[in-house]
């Protein structure tokens, strides 16, 4: 078998065979295959990142909603001592005198 170039020179080339077809055909199959096994892999494993990132994430949430329970209730500790300590030092005036300046001894 004879190749007609361009330029009108033969070059001897010698007929591959069909079985030389069939082996790089196989090759190449064999080489995507590969690839398709090495893909699922890297898919498997990003599932199983992504699934651990969840249980992560439902974790911290909930340790957060927990976080703000307890403080919720020493915020409301606080309030409840404030308004008792509020309510031991009110001053009350019982006369009307007090709110006239010249009735009232002011110490000075």
């Amino acid at each position: 078998f004879f190749f007609q170039a361009e330029d009108g020179i033969r070059d001897f080339c010698l007929s591959r065979g069909l079985g030389d077809v069939y082996k790089r055909q196989l090759n190449e199959l064999q080489a995507q295959n590969q690839q398709l096994k090495e893909q699922a892999q890297l898919i498997t494993d990003l599932q199983e990142e992504i699934t651990d990132l969840r249980e992560l994430i439902i974790q911290e949430d909930e340790q957060k909603q927990s976080l703000e329970q307890n403080h919720q209730s020493e915020i409301d500790n606080l309030k409840s001592q404030f308004n008792i300590l509020e309510a031991q030092f009110c001053l009350l005036y019982t006369s009307d005198a007090a709110d006239d300046l010249h009735c009232v001894d002011l110490g000075g």
